[in-house]
């Protein structure tokens, strides 16, 4: 794959199996409920945000198989996002963002959707649905079919 992309500026603190997953050498990934240690909220938005540095995350099975509510919550703000995955290919609804929140932030999710769903293809990989449990949320690459 040709090109910058949002998976080629993952952070160092990233999960080592969040890391092999997104970088195609790994299968299997779990998005972990609670703090998102691995990705710092700017110094100049804690402030509007009571202080807190990192945003926590909780993953429910969404309303359609397939599909994921993914609730961020930082300080007072929060948003619930719509993620599917429709014949292997990962997509997130950016409309529910908050209102005050920058357009860079839903421009920003669907680059990093699209590098994702790019990189599998390259790579001969599709999502398979995800799975809950207490933790997170795991998710799976399968071979893509024929």
């Amino acid at each position: 794959m040709a090109g910058d992309t949002p998976l080629d500026h993952l952070p160092p603190s990233l999960p080592a199996d969040l890391r092999a997953f997104l970088d195609c050498t790994a299968d299997v990934a779990t998005l972990a409920n609670g703090p998102i240690e691995w990705v710092e909220i700017p110094a100049n938005v804690r402030g509007m945000l009571g202080g807190v540095a990192h945003a926590e995350l909780e993953a429910a099975p969404g309303p359609r198989p397939s599909s994921a509510l993914l609730t961020v919550r930082a300080g007072w703000a929060s948003a619930t996002l719509l993620a599917a995955i429709v014949d292997g290919v990962l997509t997130i609804d950016t409309s529910k963002l908050p209102m005050l929140a920058p357009r860079s932030i839903a421009s920003g999710i669907e680059q990093f959707v699209n590098a994702l769903n790019e990189r599998l293809a390259a790579n001969g990989k599709v999502l398979a649905p995800p799975s809950f449990g207490a933790g997170g949320m795991t998710l799976t690459k399968v071979d893509r079919p024929g």
